[in-house]
């Protein structure tokens, strides 16, 4: 089949597109190479068997070449960053994805497949259980609180610390605008998808790690942050107590992930959490 990777040329995307390549499909890539993520320019492990076109999933042009014949969109074009420009989370990722299916429906192309990739940040802090009030899913802490040391989540109504559960698909809570906005990504996805018959699954990654990821992009994470301290000379600086937890995943389990998605029929139009599964 012939198959769109947006984002193609960035972590998650590039070794998808390999394995794409691997099994036999044909792949062309959409990457807008913008920096900090791609501050040289397009990546020497870019595959050359893939067809590259330079585009912006903001722009309707743009999708309109990249989505000329193609059977599956695999799309991992997005906005990741911590600064305040709120509105570009939502003018990437939510128009984007939007303008992703308003080509598809105007031009009536046959998509057999969507494959969005969504995020653990769609969770904020996730899910927890208070020993006095049961279930609850907190907001993040206060500037008062860190300011004070306290590091633990607190109950919302008691105030006593709570213990972290597994955090399942069925609810979301997201705390910034990279969360909000890909949670806006899988309504935008699976109310359309169903609407026009473009089977659609969205994945939830969590903390994504592996070889390719950018050292000038901060999003990248605490590996990135240490990796990058060391080779500078630098100690790595863990912050608060050391004892926070984080789930992370081997890009490898989540390329598979991808594939399943891709594959097996039965993930059309659902969620799913892609995890380590270790914290």
């Amino acid at each position: 089949m012939k198959v769109l990777v947006t984002g193609g040329a960035g972590f998650i995307g590039s070794h998808t597109a390999d394995t794409l390549l691997v099994r036999g499909h044909r792949v062309r890539i959409m990457d807008s190479l913008e920096p900090p993520v791609h501050l040289k320019g397009k990546p020497d492990y870019v595959p050359e068997k893939a067809e590259f076109i330079r585009g912006d999933v903001r722009v309707k042009n743009d999708w309109e070449k990249a989505l000329r014949g193609i059977d599956i969109v695999f799309h991992f074009a997005a906005y990741q960053d911590y600064l305040t420009d709120f509105s570009k989370f939502f003018n990437v990722n939510s128009r984007g994805t939007a303008l992703l299916y308003e080509v598809a429906v105007e031009k009536k192309l046959p998509l057999k497949k969507v494959i969005i990739a969504s995020s653990q940040a769609v969770y904020g802090e996730g899910k927890y259980e208070c020993s006095e009030d049961g279930i609850t899913y907190p907001a993040p802490r206060s500037l008062e609180q860190l300011k004070r040391g306290d590091w633990e989540l607190r109950c919302p109504k008691c105030g006593s610390r709570i213990k972290m559960q597994p955090t399942d698909e069925a609810r979301v809570n997201p705390a910034n605008s990279y969360g909000i906005s890909k949670y806006s990504q899988e309504l935008i996805g699976l109310t359309l998808g169903k609407r026009y018959d473009i089977p659609t699954t969205c994945l939830r990654y969590s903390i994504v790690q592996g070889a390719r990821q950018s050292p000038y992009n901060l999003y990248s994470g605490a590996l990135r942050v240490f990796a990058v301290s060391i080779r500078s000379g630098k100690e790595p600086v863990i912050y608060e107590d050391g004892q926070q937890l984080r789930d992370y995943v081997n890009i490898e389990d989540v390329v598979r992930a991808n594939l399943l998605a891709l594959e097996d029929s039965r993930t059309d139009y659902e969620v799913y959490d892609v995890v380590g599964g270790k914290v």
